[in-house]
């Protein structure tokens, strides 16, 4: 049937939502693309896509695409990091592209992909948009004009929360893996 392709972030949103697609289409090949920029970032993710490998015996494919600044120490920072999500689309996009797909697939839960804010100072570009549905359907038309035919990017998971997506009985199998996600934004910064 094809690749499909997927943003894989190593993130619990991404974990629980490949194993859910991977337990719905357990015989298509799995393509994950992640955009990292350290080695422990993509050492994590490569070990969680080998366990969902041999917990559900699917065909996963994993692309860890290595993204820095040149010369970052010497340059002035935008901290807020608002533009990764446009290079992490982008990225997946084109590879999706690349490998024959019309369609990128990522998994972000709903309140995370409309990004609520968390207190009332989180305002205006203090939020960022990027896997918003509006966004996600504008980056896909720029995809469309880069491939040359109609291109979507379409979020598994826009309708659940993050608890819904972890209630799923392929997630339950794989709960022990859980502990092993990590957000993108503090990583390796966590507590146990």
């Amino acid at each position: 049937e094809g690749v499909e392709t997927c943003l894989y972030s190593g993130g619990l949103d991404s974990f629980a939502g490949l194993a859910a697609r991977i337990s719905a289409e357990p015989h298509r090949h799995y393509l994950c693309i992640s955009v990292t920029p350290n080695t422990r970032q993509r050492q994590r993710q490569r070990e969680q896509l080998a366990y969902l490998h041999r917990e559900f015996n699917a065909k996963i494919s994993h692309v860890p695409v290595k993204y820095c600044l040149r010369d970052a120490e010497k340059q002035p920072q935008e901290s807020t990091r608002r533009t990764r999500g446009f290079l992490f689309g982008i990225v997946g996009g084109v590879a999706a592209l690349m490998a024959g797909s019309s369609v990128l697939h990522l998994f972000e839960n709903g309140i995370g992909a409309i990004n609520l804010p968390m207190d009332g100072s989180q305002i205006g570009i203090d939020n960022s948009r990027s896997v918003h549905p509006i966004t996600l359907r504008w980056l896909g038309r720029l995809l469309s004009s880069l491939g040359g035919h109609d291109f979507t990017i379409h979020n598994e998971c826009l309708y659940l929360t993050k608890s819904e997506m972890c209630r799923h009985p392929a997630v339950k199998r794989a709960s022990q893996e859980i502990a092993y996600t990590f957000s993108c934004d503090g990583f390796p910064v966590r507590r146990h």
